[in-house]
């Protein structure tokens, strides 16, 4: 079940947020990774954040919009977007949001009312680990990374794991899940009163 903590930071006791060095450094393949590995078990929701506003395909269903973000729900396992490579890895549900970060909270916020109460939450995104605490953070840094990426320079600091584009897998993906567990067991935790079953 996802819940929030409020700190200087609120907390997602319950997502594990992979963010990364730049474009195709591995992050979707990190995030796939460890939504197959959680849906042997559990139900897993996948979310992915974006700053990029583009046009969407049809199968992506615009849930909600607001002012400076826009939450769809992916449709289609059958593309080679990224969302649809989440459908494709087990995620039950994957969540495409696209923000500028500094709307990252307000999206979030909107994004929780439709979030399921139980299962596993990945989350890909630049952003949210510079407003929100995740049970684990893991930062894929690619070959090259984009030094002049301001979030990236912030995710290093914040990051539990740094890991390097060659080391995805599942071997891998297991090792993050059992972390993150033991950081959930670490955090006090209550329920977002305005979440709702999906």
């Amino acid at each position: 079940m996802i819940s929030v903590e409020k700190e200087d930071m609120k907390k997602l006791n319950d997502l594990i947020l992979v963010s990364g060095s730049g474009r195709n450094c591995g992050k979707t393949a990190l995030a796939c990774a460890l939504i197959k590995t959680l849906s042997g078990t559990e139900k897993v929701t996948a979310i992915k954040i974006t700053p990029h506003f583009h046009f969407t395909g049809g199968q992506q269903q615009l849930m909600e919009q607001g002012p400076g973000y826009r939450i769809f729900v992916e449709k289609d396992a059958g593309t080679g977007k990224d969302t649809s490579r989440m459908l494709r890895a087990g995620a039950q549900t994957v969540y495409f949001v696209q923000c500028a970060d500094r709307g990252v909270n307000r999206a979030m916020e909107s994004l929780m009312r439709f979030l399921s109460t139980d299962g596993a939450f990945v989350c890909e995104s630049g952003s949210l680990g510079l407003f929100f605490k995740p049970a684990f953070h893991v930062l894929v840094e690619g070959t090259v990374p984009d030094l002049t990426k301001v979030s990236y320079q912030r995710n290093k600091q914040r990051a539990d794991l740094i890991v390097r584009t060659g080391q995805i897998g599942i071997s891998l993906a297991k090792k993050i899940i059992r972390f993150s567990e033991i950081n959930k067991q670490q955090h006090k935790t209550y329920y977002d009163k305005n979440r709702r079953s999906a």
